[in-house]
């Protein structure tokens, strides 16, 4: 009996292979030539994500005349910035197959408010609070610092760039080889 299952299950088992094999025909992969207008559709191309901590700092200056209620604020946070390329900038020419990609810019810096950490002195009697407004405009001033200081960073920002570079001729290389054979195109930074 034992013997009449392991027959029946090999015979199964045959038959399922063989109709496998019948069914799944290899359906050849179409590639087509490569096409500068539909890679110009991507609107931005993001090669880099820094996460960063940074601290907004906040005064506000005595608001009564005989009693010091000055008061100074630290909010620490952390954010992101993504920086890439513009792939609307980037240029093809048709006859020498170049690519030029321009340079990596500063795409957004966003802050994560699930982070923010206050310490400030909440002592005395006359309290001179901060108003969420104030606060609002500490955090966007440093956002601003972050940003102007990631858009001065060259090193940073030629790493970007040459990551596009790398990305997009992964990309065009997947998407536009035909019968093994890539696109010969030369890319070259601005």
């Amino acid at each position: 009996m034992n013997r009449l299952l392991r027959s029946v299950a090999n015979l199964l088992l045959m038959i399922i292979v063989v109709l496998n094999l019948f069914a799944c025909k290899n359906k050849p992969i179409v590639k087509k030539e490569f096409d500068f207008n539909e890679l110009k559709k991507i609107a931005n191309l993001v090669t880099l994500k820094c996460h960063f901590n940074n601290v907004a700092k906040m005064t506000k200056p005595k608001n009564n005349l005989f009693i010091d209620n000055s008061r100074k604020a630290l909010i620490e946070y952390q954010g992101y910035a993504s920086i890439g390329i513009d792939a609307d900038m980037i240029q093809y020419d048709e006859l020498s197959k170049t690519m030029i990609i321009p340079s990596a810019r500063v795409i957004s810096v966003n802050d994560d408010i699930d982070s923010y950490e206050y310490y400030y002195n909440d002592e005395g009697i006359f309290k001179n609070k901060f108003d969420d407004a104030a606060i609002k405009a500490a955090i966007k001033e440093s956002l601003a610092e972050i940003e102007n200081n990631l858009s001065e960073n060259k090193v940073l920002l030629r790493q970007g760039q040459l990551l596009a570079q790398t990305q997009l001729k992964n990309l065009i290389d997947s998407i536009y080889t035909i019968d093994g054979k890539e696109p010969n195109i030369n890319y070259v930074p601005e």
